[in-house]
């Protein structure tokens, strides 16, 4: 998923890094001058499956860009289904916005 946010990269970032913090960020941090880098997986005990979220957040003048990418996956060979887990933790990203008032915009 596509968005561009019209609030400032770091702030986004910040917001994105205080929501997941009980979760098992991967990785966090700036990844040059415009562009955060964040990756978090979570595991979920009931159905013994993992999501991961990986946002990618650059500066763009007054706004930031992101890509937002979720994935998920079952246990053994033949399980593999996130049996929807990695489009709800995409569609995350638009619920925690939504509650700070930030506005976005889809980009298809």
């Amino acid at each position: 998923m596509r968005l561009q946010i019209y609030e400032e990269y770091a702030k986004v970032y910040e917001i994105f890094s205080n929501h997941y913090d009980d979760y098992n960020i991967i990785f966090r941090g700036k990844t040059d001058e415009n562009n955060y880098l964040f990756i978090v997986e979570k595991f979920f005990f009931r159905t013994s499956n993992r999501a991961t979220l990986t946002a990618l957040l650059t500066a763009d003048g007054d706004y930031c860009n992101a890509v937002v990418v979720g994935s998920g996956g079952g246990q053994g060979m033949f399980f593999k289904f996130d049996w929807g887990a990695s489009g709800s933790f995409e569609n995350s990203i638009l619920g925690i916005l939504d509650r700070k008032n930030i506005r976005y915009r889809v980009i298809h």
